[in-house]
């Protein structure tokens, strides 16, 4: 077929209900629908659950793109461009975070959130967040920050 370029590694992906990888990281509970080794670097996609009051501070990546779609519940979005109370998602809303810009996200409401986000490329994200997972629940701030940094995402103000 003339015009296509495959994608290295890229196959077709489906990921039922309930399928997927699960890791705690940050206080979140991440399901894996698609994988880096499943898109062939591309991207991967995580289903999110966030408790009321956890969230992941502010920070920028140097390397990937971020996209966070509201499944359930009530997310605050903060960092640029997103005003100096943050900028409130319910249900449906979508927040689009570019390489280099800072953002961050926190449940504010009583219930329990859920995000689909998509990481574009996913070359690295699923290293990051399985070290991360790693750490268990002793989450020392400056190893968050050293293990993040490795992966080029800092945190704003550090």
């Amino acid at each position: 077929m003339s015009g296509i370029t495959e994608v290295q590694g890229a196959r077709n992906h489906v990921s039922p209900a309930g399928a997927g990888r699960i890791e705690t990281v940050l206080g979140t509970s991440l399901a894996y629908k698609a994988e880096a080794s499943e898109t062939g670097g591309q991207f991967i996609c995580v289903e999110i659950t966030v408790p009321p009051g956890i969230g992941v501070p502010p920070h920028r990546h140097s390397n990937e793109d971020e996209t966070f779609y509201v499944l359930e519940g009530q997310v605050v979005i903060e960092g640029d461009d997103c005003g100096e109370a943050g900028t409130r998602l319910g249900a449906g809303g979508l927040f689009y975070g570019p390489r280099g810009q800072v953002h961050g996200f926190r449940c504010d409401g009583a219930e329990t959130a859920k995000l689909l986000v998509l990481v574009t490329p996913g070359t690295g994200t699923s290293a990051m967040f399985a070290e991360l997972a790693a750490l268990g629940r002793s989450m020392d701030p400056q190893q968050v920050a050293a293990i993040c940094g490795r992966y080029g995402v800092t945190f704003a103000g550090g």
